[in-house]
């Protein structure tokens, strides 16, 4: 999970990239702004290799644009299962 407080007169409109490009949102992907708080966040469920990258929440208006970054690793999990006798 990636949370941003992002506020601004007029309210800025605000977007995600993976990679310095749009992330196409899928249903793994949720993403939040509350204009009352301005807290933002992107969950990404399931993680797999090829989510790693740099994230990045932008958010504009007319006066100006302001960027938050976060560099995103998956590591795999290993699960050993024993049997019994």
């Amino acid at each position: 999970m990636s949370r941003a407080e992002i506020k601004g007169e007029p309210q800025p409109e605000v977007k995600w990239l993976k990679e310095g490009m749009a992330l196409q949102m899928t249903n793994r992907h949720s993403a939040t702004y509350d204009v009352h708080t301005g807290v933002c966040s992107f969950v990404l469920k399931d993680c797999q290799q090829s989510d790693a990258g740099v994230y990045t929440c932008y958010a504009q208006n007319v006066h100006s644009h302001i960027t938050c970054t976060a560099n995103v690793d998956v590591i795999s999990a290993l699960f050993f299962s024993h049997l019994f006798d």
